[in-house]
Protein backbone atom coordinates (compact mmCIF):
# COMPACT_ATOMS: atom_id res chain seq x y z
CA UNK A 1 0.00 0.00 0.00
CA UNK A 2 2.82 2.39 0.87
CA UNK A 3 4.69 1.61 -2.36
CA UNK A 4 1.59 2.52 -4.44
CA UNK A 5 1.28 5.91 -2.73
CA UNK A 6 4.95 6.67 -3.31
CA UNK A 7 4.59 5.73 -6.98
CA UNK A 8 1.61 8.08 -7.37
CA UNK A 9 3.55 10.92 -5.73
CA UNK A 10 6.45 10.38 -8.13
CA UNK A 11 4.10 10.46 -11.11
CA UNK A 12 2.53 13.70 -9.89
CA UNK A 13 5.93 15.26 -9.45
CA UNK A 14 7.00 14.30 -12.93
CA UNK A 15 3.65 15.22 -14.49
CA UNK A 16 3.42 18.71 -13.01
CA UNK A 17 1.59 18.77 -9.66
CA UNK A 18 4.77 18.81 -7.63
CA UNK A 19 6.76 21.94 -6.81
CA UNK A 20 8.09 21.97 -10.30
CA UNK A 21 4.84 22.81 -12.11
CA UNK A 22 1.10 23.07 -12.32
CA UNK A 23 -1.33 21.18 -14.50
CA UNK A 24 -0.27 18.60 -17.01
CA UNK A 25 2.91 20.21 -18.21
CA UNK A 26 4.24 22.19 -15.26
CA UNK A 27 4.79 25.93 -15.24
CA UNK A 28 6.09 25.89 -18.77
CA UNK A 29 2.82 24.71 -20.29
CA UNK A 30 2.09 21.52 -22.17
CA UNK A 31 5.09 19.06 -22.28
CA UNK A 32 7.31 21.56 -20.52
CA UNK A 33 7.30 24.04 -23.41
CA UNK A 34 7.04 27.69 -22.51
CA UNK A 35 4.41 29.76 -24.24
CA UNK A 36 5.66 32.52 -26.40
CA UNK A 37 3.71 35.72 -25.98
CA UNK A 38 3.79 38.36 -28.63
CA UNK A 39 5.24 41.61 -27.47
CA UNK A 40 3.06 44.67 -27.84
CA UNK A 41 4.30 46.95 -30.54
CA UNK A 42 3.09 50.49 -30.58
CA UNK A 43 2.29 51.20 -34.18
CA UNK A 44 0.93 54.49 -35.42
CA UNK A 45 -2.77 54.51 -36.28
CA UNK A 46 -3.25 54.46 -40.01
CA UNK A 47 -5.53 57.26 -41.03
CA UNK A 48 -7.86 56.82 -43.92
CA UNK A 49 -7.16 59.00 -46.88
CA UNK A 50 -9.36 62.07 -46.78
CA UNK A 51 -11.89 62.51 -49.53
CA UNK A 52 -11.82 65.23 -52.05
CA UNK A 53 -12.51 68.57 -50.47
CA UNK A 54 -14.53 71.22 -52.19
CA UNK A 55 -12.46 74.34 -52.80
CA UNK A 56 -15.54 76.58 -52.99
CA UNK A 57 -17.70 78.15 -50.31
CA UNK A 58 -20.81 76.19 -49.44
CA UNK A 59 -23.92 77.73 -50.98
CA UNK A 60 -22.25 79.53 -53.84
CA UNK A 61 -22.94 78.88 -57.50
CA UNK A 62 -19.46 77.34 -57.93
CA UNK A 63 -20.11 74.94 -55.04
CA UNK A 64 -23.47 73.92 -56.60
CA UNK A 65 -21.86 73.19 -59.97
CA UNK A 66 -19.03 71.24 -58.31
CA UNK A 67 -21.50 69.14 -56.32
CA UNK A 68 -23.75 68.41 -59.30
CA UNK A 69 -20.74 67.29 -61.36
CA UNK A 70 -19.66 64.75 -58.73
CA UNK A 71 -23.06 63.73 -57.36
CA UNK A 72 -25.55 63.84 -60.24
CA UNK A 73 -29.22 63.65 -59.37
CA UNK A 74 -30.56 60.10 -59.46
CA UNK A 75 -27.15 58.43 -59.24
CA UNK A 76 -28.27 56.59 -56.11
CA UNK A 77 -31.02 54.00 -56.31
CA UNK A 78 -33.48 53.64 -53.46
CA UNK A 79 -34.99 50.38 -54.69
CA UNK A 80 -38.52 49.80 -55.88
CA UNK A 81 -40.88 52.79 -55.81
CA UNK A 82 -43.25 52.72 -52.84
CA UNK A 83 -46.97 52.54 -53.45
CA UNK A 84 -48.51 55.68 -51.88
CA UNK A 85 -51.49 53.63 -50.69
CA UNK A 86 -49.24 51.87 -48.19
CA UNK A 87 -47.67 55.04 -46.79
CA UNK A 88 -48.95 56.16 -43.35
CA UNK A 89 -50.95 59.35 -43.49
CA UNK A 90 -51.71 61.80 -40.72
CA UNK A 91 -54.15 64.65 -40.63
CA UNK A 92 -52.35 67.90 -39.84
CA UNK A 93 -54.81 70.35 -38.31
CA UNK A 94 -53.74 73.95 -38.61
CA UNK A 95 -54.30 76.27 -35.65
CA UNK A 96 -56.53 78.52 -37.75
CA UNK A 97 -58.48 75.50 -38.97
CA UNK A 98 -59.13 74.37 -35.40
CA UNK A 99 -60.35 77.87 -34.52
CA UNK A 100 -62.70 77.81 -37.51
CA UNK A 101 -64.13 74.47 -36.41
CA UNK A 102 -64.64 75.77 -32.90
CA UNK A 103 -66.46 78.88 -34.10
CA UNK A 104 -68.66 76.76 -36.34
CA UNK A 105 -69.55 74.58 -33.35
CA UNK A 106 -70.35 77.64 -31.19
CA UNK A 107 -72.59 79.12 -33.89
CA UNK A 108 -74.56 75.85 -34.15
CA UNK A 109 -74.84 75.79 -30.36
CA UNK A 110 -76.18 79.37 -30.26
CA UNK A 111 -78.72 78.56 -32.95
CA UNK A 112 -79.87 75.56 -30.94
CA UNK A 113 -80.27 77.76 -27.86
CA UNK A 114 -82.76 80.01 -29.71
CA UNK A 115 -80.65 83.10 -30.32
CA UNK A 116 -82.12 85.37 -33.00
CA UNK A 117 -80.07 87.69 -35.21
CA UNK A 118 -81.78 91.05 -35.69
CA UNK A 119 -80.96 94.04 -37.84
CA UNK A 120 -82.26 97.55 -37.79
CA UNK A 121 -81.25 100.81 -39.39
CA UNK A 122 -78.37 101.38 -36.96
CA UNK A 123 -76.82 98.00 -36.10
CA UNK A 124 -76.97 94.22 -36.06
CA UNK A 125 -77.58 92.44 -32.75
CA UNK A 126 -78.85 89.25 -31.10
CA UNK A 127 -81.94 88.80 -28.98
CA UNK A 128 -83.19 85.99 -26.75
CA UNK A 129 -86.53 85.25 -25.16
CA UNK A 130 -84.89 84.82 -21.74
CA UNK A 131 -83.51 88.38 -21.92
CA UNK A 132 -86.33 90.58 -23.22
CA UNK A 133 -85.53 94.15 -24.26
CA UNK A 134 -81.81 93.37 -24.36
CA UNK A 135 -79.66 93.75 -27.46
CA UNK A 136 -76.56 91.52 -27.43
CA UNK A 137 -73.53 92.46 -29.51
CA UNK A 138 -72.37 90.31 -32.44
CA UNK A 139 -68.90 88.81 -32.79
CA UNK A 140 -67.97 88.00 -36.39
CA UNK A 141 -65.32 85.46 -37.31
CA UNK A 142 -64.20 85.00 -40.92
CA UNK A 143 -62.83 81.51 -41.64
CA UNK A 144 -60.01 80.72 -44.02
CA UNK A 145 -62.49 79.47 -46.64
CA UNK A 146 -64.52 82.68 -46.49
CA UNK A 147 -67.35 81.55 -44.22
CA UNK A 148 -68.61 84.11 -41.70
CA UNK A 149 -69.65 82.98 -38.22
CA UNK A 150 -71.69 85.25 -35.94
CA UNK A 151 -71.67 84.65 -32.19
CA UNK A 152 -73.63 86.55 -29.48
CA UNK A 153 -71.23 88.16 -26.98
CA UNK A 154 -72.55 88.83 -23.50
CA UNK A 155 -70.72 89.20 -20.21
CA UNK A 156 -71.04 86.32 -17.77
CA UNK A 157 -72.42 88.62 -15.09
CA UNK A 158 -75.21 89.63 -17.46
CA UNK A 159 -75.86 86.03 -18.53
CA UNK A 160 -77.25 84.18 -15.50
CA UNK A 161 -78.70 81.43 -17.70
CA UNK A 162 -75.32 80.75 -19.39
CA UNK A 163 -76.74 80.96 -22.90
CA UNK A 164 -74.28 83.26 -24.68
CA UNK A 165 -70.54 83.52 -25.22
CA UNK A 166 -67.81 85.74 -23.85
CA UNK A 167 -64.20 86.59 -24.65
CA UNK A 168 -61.48 85.05 -22.50
CA UNK A 169 -58.23 87.03 -22.66
CA UNK A 170 -54.89 85.21 -22.29
CA UNK A 171 -52.30 87.48 -20.67
CA UNK A 172 -49.23 85.44 -21.64
CA UNK A 173 -49.31 85.90 -25.40
CA UNK A 174 -51.85 88.76 -25.58
CA UNK A 175 -54.46 86.65 -27.37
CA UNK A 176 -58.07 85.75 -26.67
CA UNK A 177 -60.51 82.93 -27.16
CA UNK A 178 -64.28 82.87 -27.45
CA UNK A 179 -65.85 80.55 -24.88
CA UNK A 180 -69.38 79.55 -24.09
CA UNK A 181 -70.96 80.85 -20.86
CA UNK A 182 -72.72 77.58 -20.16
CA UNK A 183 -72.34 76.05 -16.72
CA UNK A 184 -70.29 72.89 -16.59
CA UNK A 185 -72.01 69.89 -15.14
CA UNK A 186 -70.52 68.35 -12.02
CA UNK A 187 -69.70 65.10 -13.82
CA UNK A 188 -67.71 67.07 -16.43
CA UNK A 189 -65.22 68.42 -13.88
CA UNK A 190 -62.21 66.47 -12.63
CA UNK A 191 -63.59 66.11 -9.12
CA UNK A 192 -66.95 65.02 -10.54
CA UNK A 193 -65.33 62.36 -12.73
CA UNK A 194 -63.33 61.05 -9.77
CA UNK A 195 -66.46 60.93 -7.65
CA UNK A 196 -68.37 59.08 -10.37
CA UNK A 197 -65.57 56.51 -10.71
CA UNK A 198 -65.48 56.07 -6.94
CA UNK A 199 -69.23 55.47 -6.76
CA UNK A 200 -69.02 52.89 -9.54
CA UNK A 201 -66.18 51.13 -7.73
CA UNK A 202 -68.10 51.27 -4.43
CA UNK A 203 -71.17 49.75 -6.08
CA UNK A 204 -69.01 46.96 -7.52
CA UNK A 205 -67.49 46.27 -4.08
CA UNK A 206 -70.93 46.12 -2.43
CA UNK A 207 -72.15 43.72 -5.10
CA UNK A 208 -69.13 41.43 -4.66
CA UNK A 209 -69.54 41.58 -0.89
CA UNK A 210 -73.15 40.45 -1.15
CA UNK A 211 -72.13 37.61 -3.50
CA UNK A 212 -69.49 36.41 -1.03
CA UNK A 213 -72.00 36.56 1.84
CA UNK A 214 -74.56 34.47 -0.03
CA UNK A 215 -71.86 31.99 -1.04
CA UNK A 216 -70.67 31.67 2.55
CA UNK A 217 -74.21 31.12 3.83
CA UNK A 218 -74.74 28.42 1.18
CA UNK A 219 -71.52 26.65 2.26
CA UNK A 220 -72.53 26.78 5.94
CA UNK A 221 -75.99 25.38 5.15
CA UNK A 222 -74.49 22.57 3.02
CA UNK A 223 -72.02 21.64 5.78
CA UNK A 224 -74.79 21.61 8.38
CA UNK A 225 -76.96 19.37 6.20
CA UNK A 226 -74.05 17.04 5.52
CA UNK A 227 -73.26 16.80 9.23
CA UNK A 228 -76.90 16.10 10.04
CA UNK A 229 -77.04 13.29 7.48
CA UNK A 230 -73.82 11.76 8.86
CA UNK A 231 -75.17 11.82 12.42
CA UNK A 232 -78.42 10.23 11.28
CA UNK A 233 -76.55 7.46 9.45
CA UNK A 234 -74.38 6.76 12.52
CA UNK A 235 -77.46 6.56 14.79
CA UNK A 236 -79.02 3.95 12.53
CA UNK A 237 -75.89 1.82 12.70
Amino acid sequence: MASRQNTQRDQRGQGGRGRGGRGRGGRGGYNGKRRKYKKWKEEPVKKRPAGEKCPFIVGTSEWTAWKKARYPHGSYSTGEPINPNFLPKIKVVDAQQSVDEKMSFLQLMMIGWKWKLRQDENSVYFTHVCYPNKQVSVHEHIATDGRVFKIPLIDKDDDPEGLGCSINYIAGNMSYTVESNRYNEYDESRSGKRRENYLEYLSYRQKRKEEFRLEEEAIIAANALHKKLDNKAMSKV
